[in-house]
């Protein structure tokens, strides 16, 4: 009987919770909010992400004979006792939201750290069906990427036609880890954020940050849409910082969409987006840019610049920051020249840097860990 009377009770409670979901609203503005968040909902994706770790080496793989003679006259048994090689390391793996750009050609969009190191990619549809995906193009300096699947029809978000200001209304919609359900936060726009001089490899460099206060929970929200009123997309979410979990300290930054339609369609076309490269490392503080590097047969080098100049102008414009220096060397075409102005030992000298083309990992940076930043404040350009 106290079964029986359990099992009423909850039929009872799951009876009055479908009463609850299918009921009116009270408000329009509720109604209406909620209508488009399920109607967000429809074309966000949950993208897996996976990649061989590097295997553990052998520390003892790079000795010497001599030395191996020496270790074996003072410890005959050392290498039996150290028994099988090392067992490779698990696979590693990144989580995180997407959504459908582009319904007919199986087109989804994210942010480029999530899937940028992946050999292996998936995405789970709302429906709950996870289908293989492909890496179409990831562009690291706006901090988008572009992937494609096939097997099923999940409507297209539109993308905002220009950048949202302060004070706009802005919903995020995104799939939870590890729960696998959508959560969505309503906030609002706090403006742009320019790029500081140490943000991390892999971030955005040639557009800046939107702001939301948006709180965010942390696992899985990462390359989801930021949409306005209309449903349109504004953002790519790219980073969620401050406290675990809910907190007035927490913070949303996403990638602004509404410039950048011809470097989606690049993506697409190409699977990289083409830029100029002068191959210096170089730190900016108080609006002194001092040259920390210059790598070998790279342009700068080739032009004569050297570790401790300090770089004044580029084709006349004064260089004062890292990313604006970065911005106008990107803008220009691989094979066209600037002329670079700097300081050494108090002279004013000159350089014409003939461009390349930026390589898929900049020189100077270790590639094996995603976003992690660099160990002092330098950025190879």
């Amino acid at each position: 009987m106290r079964l029986f009377g359990a099992v009423a009770l909850i039929l009872t409670a799951l009876a009055g919770h479908a009463r609850a979901q299918t009921a009116p609203l009270a408000y329009p503005a509720d109604a209406a909010r909620v209508d488009l968040i399920e109607r967000v909902s429809r074309s966000i994706v949950h993208i897996k992400g996976e990649r061989d770790a590097p295997p553990r080496t052998d520390p003892y793989a790079r000795m010497t004979d001599k030395e191996r003679e020496r270790l074996l006259k003072r410890d005959p048994k050392f290498f039996d006792r150290l028994g099988t090689p090392p067992r490779p390391r698990k696979s590693m793996s990144e989580e995180g939201s997407g959504f459908v750009y582009d319904s007919a050609k199986g087109y989804v969009l994210t942010a480029a750290h999530i899937v940028r190191y992946s050999q292996r990619l998936s995405i789970v549809t709302p429906a709950g069906q996870e289908l293989p995906a492909k890496l179409v193009g990831v562009d690291t300096e706006t901090g988008i990427a572009v992937l494609h699947f096939e097997g099923a029809s999940l409507p297209a978000l539109p993308l905002a036609m220009r950048t949202p200001r302060a004070g706009e209304t802005a919903l995020i919609v995104g799939k939870m880890i590890p729960v696998n359900s959508f959560f969505a936060s309503q906030g609002m726009v706090m403006g742009t954020a320019g790029q500081g001089e140490g943000n991390r490899e892999g971030f955005s460099n040639l557009v800046d940050f939107v702001a939301f206060d948006n709180l965010l929970p942390h696992g899985g929200m990462g390359g989801g849409p930021a949409v306005n009123m209309k449903g349109e997309v504004v953002a790519i979410v790219a980073a969620i910082f401050g406290g675990q979990g809910y907190g007035q300290t927490s913070g949303t930054m996403g990638v602004p969409l509404g410039e950048l339609r011809a470097t989606i369609d690049t993506l697409i076309r190409d699977g990289k987006v083409k830029r100029s490269f002068i191959g210096l490392s170089y730190d900016c503080r108080d609006a002194v840019c001092s040259v920390q590097a210059a790598f070998a047969d790279q342009p700068a080098t080739k032009a004569g610049l050297q570790p401790g100049d300090i770089l004044k102008t580029v084709d006349g414009v004064p260089i004062t920051t890292w990313v604006g220096l970065r911005r106008y060397i990107a803008g220009k075409a691989p094979g066209s020249r600037v002329k670079l102005g700097f300081e050494r030992a108090g002279t004013i000298q000159s350089a014409d840097v003939t461009l390349i083309e930026a390589p898929d990992s900049p020189v100077g940076f270790e590639d094996d860990l995603p976003l992690a930043p660099p160990p002092m404040p330098v950025r190879a350009n």
